[in-house]
């Protein structure tokens, strides 16, 4: 795939004024990437949701799978509770149901629209061009050609800050590992665009504009 203008939306988790204003700004601009992580800890990923779906359907965007996404469809399919509640997901469930006291599972499933299924099912593992992947949680620098739920949605590379990313083959551009200060992690072949967005209170979400390597922040600073 040939490299085209991008604007990389980082981690969102149910923060939906944040994620608005930064469509706002880059849909028609540039195709935009979203690195997953849409739901869970913020209390609106329901509204996260449909403003994604709505990015998907002008053909604007491609909307990638994090960790948080694939533990709640985990959730829908399963109904254990306790493992989603540890991630945030209580918050995901009230953002479509209010506060449930009894059968949480089955109130989601009867408030959630089909179509929210179905975005969460259908969401990419990765972007990737000549140049360049992005992924929830990056690649293993060990094997950076894995392209596997388990290494890019699921796993965890800290190994990625360090020297080991110097040899990558293309360069990576993650979300995953919040990053305090409101700062992006930068270096020659490795961006980490989570700034804490709905994980930090007032962590602003971030946006990377590729090749340019400029970043625009949306929410409190």
């Amino acid at each position: 795939m040939e490299q085209q203008p991008l604007a990389i939306i980082g981690d969102v988790h149910g923060q939906a004024s944040e994620l608005r204003a930064a469509l706002d700004a880059c849909l028609g601009r540039r195709h935009v990437v979203l690195v997953g992580d849409y739901v869970n800890r913020g209390t609106r990923s329901a509204e996260v949701l449909e403003l994604v779906a709505d990015a998907l359907g002008d053909g604007q965007a491609t909307a990638l799978m994090g960790n948080h996404d694939y533990a709640l469809l985990r959730y829908i399919a399963s109904g254990e509770l306790a493992p989603f509640a540890r991630m945030g997901g209580l918050a995901t469930i009230n953002s479509y149901t209010g506060a449930v006291e009894e059968d949480p599972h089955s109130a989601l499933l009867a408030t959630m629209p089909l179509a929210h299924v179905k975005l969460l099912e259908d969401l990419l593992y990765y972007y990737e061009d000549d140049g360049l992947i992005v992924s929830h949680c990056g690649v293993p620098p060990t094997d950076p050609n894995d392209r596997s739920l388990d290494q890019l949605v699921l796993g965890s590379h800290p190994e990625l800050f360090g020297p080991g990313s110097a040899d990558l083959p293309k360069i990576v551009v993650s979300g995953h590992y919040a990053q305090r200060g409101s700062s992006p992690f930068v270096s020659e072949r490795y961006i980490c665009v989570d700034t804490g967005c709905g994980t930090i209170p007032g962590a602003p979400l971030s946006v990377l504009d590729w090749p340019e390597r400029q970043f625009n922040y949306y929410g409190v600073q």
